[in-house]
């Protein structure tokens, strides 16, 4: 079976708010985006 899914942005929330919005794009490298996605810290 093969099983295919899309995601154009993954948002992290805490406490019920928004505390970073990471935008998926083709062209970005992979690795980039799991490293922001996956960041314990918003970024700020």
């Amino acid at each position: 079976s093969v099983i295919a899914s899309r995601c154009d942005r993954v948002v992290k929330l805490g406490d019920g708010r928004i505390v970073d919005d990471v935008a998926v794009t083709a062209t970005a490298a992979t690795s980039e985006t799991l490293d922001r996605i996956t960041r314990l810290d918003s970024g700020a």
